[in-house]
C-alpha cells in the first residue's frame, strides 16, 4: 500500500471538528489522512468527490505545505506566489 495523504476543504474539515487538529495549508485547505477521509465515505474516490479533494504523495503533500508546489483542488484557481526579486537596492 502507497501513503497518500488528501488535500481537502476546510468545509469537512470543520464538520468533522478537526480544524485543530489537521494541518492546514497557506491556501486554506488541509492535509487528511486515509482515517480521516474514511470519516466521509469509506470509499476513498467518493470520499475525494464528496470533500472535493485531491490525493497527494508524500512529497507533494510537505511541498504544497512549504510553498514550495501548488496543488489546487478542483474549481479553484492556484494563488499568485509572491515576487521573488531580490528586495536589495543600489543606493
Amino acid at each position: 500500500m502507497i501513503l497518500q495523504y488528501y488535500k481537502i476543504t476546510p468545509k469537512y474539515v470543520e464538520a468533522l471538528g478537526l480544524t485543530n487538529t489537521l494541518i492546514r495549508h497557506p491556501d486554506g485547505n488541509y492535509l487528511a489522512t486515509r482515517a480521516v477521509m474514511a470519516r466521509i465515505h469509506p470509499d476513498i474516490d467518493r470520499a475525494l468527490e464528496l470533500a472535493g479533494g485531491i490525493a497527494l504523495t508524500p512529497d507533494q503533500a510537505r511541498d504544497d505545505q512549504m510553498g514550495i508546489a501548488t496543488y489546487p483542488l478542483p474549481g479553484q484557481e492556484p494563488q499568485e506566489q509572491p515576487n521573488q526579486e531580490s528586495t536589495m537596492h543600489n543606493a
